[in-house]
C-alpha cells in the first residue's frame, strides 16, 4: 500500500466538539463539520511510521472531523491493573495534530508498585478536536504518524444474521488495512478484513490446509470465492474485489453453516 500525504482530507472542520469516550455520541455540529457524501479515494490516508515499542494507536476517520481511535491496552474495569476509560485529546503541534491519550482509573489504587500481568485488550474510543483537522498529519505524543483509514471509503455491517453482533475494529497489520470483528453466537468470530485488491483474491489470507473452494455466491454485485479448509477445522473465508479494493471476510469456526459469510457481506454498506 503506497503512502499517501498525511490528508486528514475528509475532516474540512471548525467549532467540532470536545472529546468523548466511545460510549457516548459526538454533539451536534456546526454546518462545516456534518458528514458530506464520500468521495472515492485511498483507504488509507496515513501510514503509520512507529518502529519502537510502546502502544500503537490506529484512527479512522467519524464523519468530517471526528475520530475512531483503536489500540491494545489495560483490561477495561476498576483496581489497579484495569483502565476503567480512555480518554482522547487532539492538541495542535506545529502543523502537526497531536492525540494525548488519558487513561482513567476508578477504585482504591494502591501507593505503591502493583505486579500486574501482560494482558491486553482491545479498546477504542472517539474523540474530535476544537480546531480544523484538514490537511494536518496526525501523531502521537512522541510524535510518530498513526495509521488512518478513511472511515467514509469502509463497509459496515447492515442487518446481521441472529445473534451475530459488531465487536472490536482497528488497524489490520496482515491486510495493511483496517478490520471489523463481527461476534455469533456460541462463541463465533468473523472478521472483516479491508486492503489492497490482492485481498480478495485466494491465497491472499492466513495459511491453512485442506483449502477447498466451496461457492462462488454473488456478493455486493460481483462474484466473490467461498474457501473452506480442513485445518483448523472448520474455517473458511469469503474473498471479493470491487475496483481497487480487496476484502475478506473470515471466519474462525466451526461455522455450521459457512454460507452465512456470504450473507454477512452481501448486506455490508
Amino acid at each position: 500500500m503506497r503512502s499517501v500525504p498525511a490528508v486528514l482530507l475528509l475532516l474540512a472542520a471548525t467549532g467540532c466538539s470536545t472529546s468523548a469516550g466511545a460510549d457516548v455520541e459526538l454533539r451536534t455540529a456546526p454546518a462545516a463539520c456534518r458528514p458530506q457524501s464520500a468521495s472515492p479515494g485511498p483507504l488509507l490516508l496515513q501510514q503509520a511510521t512507529r518502529d519502537v515499542p510502546g502502544p500503537t494507536y490506529a484512527a479512522r476517520t467519524d464523519g468530517p472531523c471526528g475520530l475512531v481511535v483503536t489500540f491494545v491496552g489495560a483490561p477495561e474495569g476498576d483496581g489497579p491493573c484495569a483502565v476503567a476509560e480512555y480518554v482522547g485529546h487532539l492538541e495542535p503541534d506545529g502543523d502537526d495534530l497531536r492525540l494525548d491519550v488519558e487513561a482513567r482509573h476508578t477504585g482504591e489504587q494502591p501507593s505503591g508498585r502493583t505486579a500486574c500481568t501482560l494482558v491486553g485488550q482491545q479498546r477504542s474510543f472517539r474523540v474530535a478536536g476544537t480546531e480544523p483537522l484538514a490537511g494536518r498529519r496526525l501523531v502521537d505524543a512522541q510524535g510518530h504518524a498513526l495509521q488512518v483509514a478513511d472511515g467514509a471509503q469502509l463497509l459496515r455491517p447492515g442487518a446481521l444474521p441472529e445473534g451475530w453482533t459488531e465487536g472490536p475494529e482497528g488497524q489490520d497489520v496482515f491486510a495493511a488495512g483496517w478490520s471489523l470483528t463481527l461476534l455469533g453466537p456460541s462463541g463465533l468470530r468473523a472478521t472483516l478484513r479491508e486492503g489492497d485488491a490482492a485481498l480478495g483474491r485466494p491465497g491472499r489470507t492466513p495459511p491453512g490446509f485442506g483449502a477447498q473452494v466451496r461457492d462462488r455466491p454473488t456478493v455486493r454485485g460481483v462474484e466473490a470465492v467461498l474457501t473452506t479448509f480442513d485445518e483448523p477445522p472448520g474455517n473458511a473465508v469469503l474473498q471479493w474485489v470491487e475496483g481497487d479494493r480487496g476484502y475478506a471476510l473470515q471466519a474462525l469456526g466451526p461455522l455450521p453453516r459457512p454460507e452465512v459469510l456470504a450473507e454477512i457481506a452481501d448486506a455490508l454498506r
